[in-house]
């Protein structure tokens, strides 16, 4: 394959993995990371000489990882939320008449009884 093809098919690639990350498709990014790799590699053995192809390439990853970078941010957030809401239903948080905050354990345990 020659330096233009492997440029397009990064390009398609590069296309297609944002075209995934917009819809939130992180298994068709996973699985698209092998050919990725390859053609970068490609490239880095043997790069190509045309300063704006190698601009529009950068582009692309650039634009890709903003993406990848806000999906990763949204998964965090998502996170730390989801720990919030469980520690609300595990425990109630309250202040005492000296502004002392006090912690009320509002998880309900259940005993389970074998018989024989």
């Amino acid at each position: 394959m020659d330096k233009t093809e492997t440029l397009d098919r990064l390009g398609d690639v590069l296309d297609a993995e944002e075209d995934a990350l917009l819809v939130g498709d992180y298994d068709a990014v996973e699985t698209m990371l092998p050919d990725k790799e390859n053609l970068i590699g490609q490239l880095n053995d043997d790069p190509p000489e045309d300063e704006a192809a190698l601009r529009w390439l950068r582009d692309k990853i650039a634009r890709n990882q903003t993406l990848l970078d806000n999906a990763m941010n949204g998964v965090r957030t998502v996170a730390t939320r989801m720990k919030e809401l469980q520690r609300a239903r595990d425990r109630f948080e309250t202040y005492d008449q000296s502004g002392q905050r006090q912690s009320i354990d509002t998880r309900v345990y259940t005993k389970l009884e074998k018989r024989v």
